[in-house]
């Protein structure tokens, strides 16, 4: 996989709201196979930006990963890159990344309504 993540978008995405509240301090727990999302694992990143979310994201070996409400990491690769593309592109472009990263202010992680800022290490195509 390439260093450096492609900025691939910000795009609507479902959401879906855990029944567990996360725990106040410490954050670094993980949801795995959360249901109706195109990245089906997440990681709660008390220091979420593109360079932590894109290595637990490398290390789980995902080509995609997504960053949405400040602190939530998303990767996985449940159908093939192009597939997971055109699903996002057809819920639409959205304008709401507006959210910055817990462990980085400087840079957008998604946006508080659920919206997804989505990366890649593969070339934008």
């Amino acid at each position: 996989m390439d260093a450096r993540p492609t900025f691939m978008g910000c795009y609507n995405d479902y959401h879906v709201t855990p029944t567990e509240s996360a725990p106040s301090s410490g954050l670094s727990w993980t949801w795995v196979s959360w249901p109706m999302r195109d990245l089906p694992s997440v990681s709660i990143l008390s220091d979420n930006s593109i360079a932590s979310c894109g290595k637990v994201a490398s290390s789980q070996g995902s080509v995609l990963f997504g960053m949405s409400k400040s602190l939530e990491c998303w990767y996985g690769n449940p159908t093939t890159f192009e597939e997971t593309m055109a699903e996002l592109r057809t819920r639409g472009l959205s304008t709401s990344c507006d959210a910055p990263c817990t462990g980085d202010e400087t840079a957008i992680c998604g946006g508080t309504d659920g919206s997804i800022s989505m990366y890649s290490f593969r070339a934008k195509q």
